[in-house]
């Protein structure tokens, strides 16, 4: 199978290493999951500030996380969404309506939320049940 090699406008308003891996900084996004990111981006009219992407299967042993992941597919992004109030991160009700809405116009139908940390997850993995809003 044919991969395209991605180009430094690929990524928008991105460096490709905020999408790479924390750990051994391994680029691992699906090209249509990273297509459908900067799209909803661009609706949303903000910048979206990437909280993790990718996760190889080391990192994400190491942070416990699920082993059946959509991180692990290159297929799931956490994007920050918070306010700066006294010095804190506030979750921003305004701006996860905005970020939500943009991904799911463009076809990310799994949304998680998470309000103790701020950041919103998308994923597009189509082996797993979609048309699902779940919190952590």
């Amino acid at each position: 199978r044919f991969v395209r090699r991605l180009r430094m406008q690929d990524f928008g308003y991105h460096k490709k290493e905020e999408f790479c891996c924390p750990c051994c900084k391994l680029f691992g996004i699906a090209e249509e999951s990273l297509r459908k990111f900067l799209e909803a981006e661009k609706l949303s009219g903000m910048i979206f500030e990437i909280q993790q992407a990718y996760r190889c299967p080391d990192y994400n042993k190491k942070l416990g996380k699920c082993e059946r992941s959509s991180h692990l597919t290159g297929n799931a992004f956490n994007i920050f969404c918070y306010d700066l109030k006294n010095h804190k991160k506030i979750f921003s009700k305004r701006k996860a309506f905005l970020i939500v809405e943009s991904c799911m116009k463009v076809g990310f139908l799994r949304i998680g939320i998470n309000f103790k940390d701020c950041y919103i997850h998308v994923d597009d993995d189509n082996l797993k049940r979609n048309k699902i809003l779940f919190g952590y």
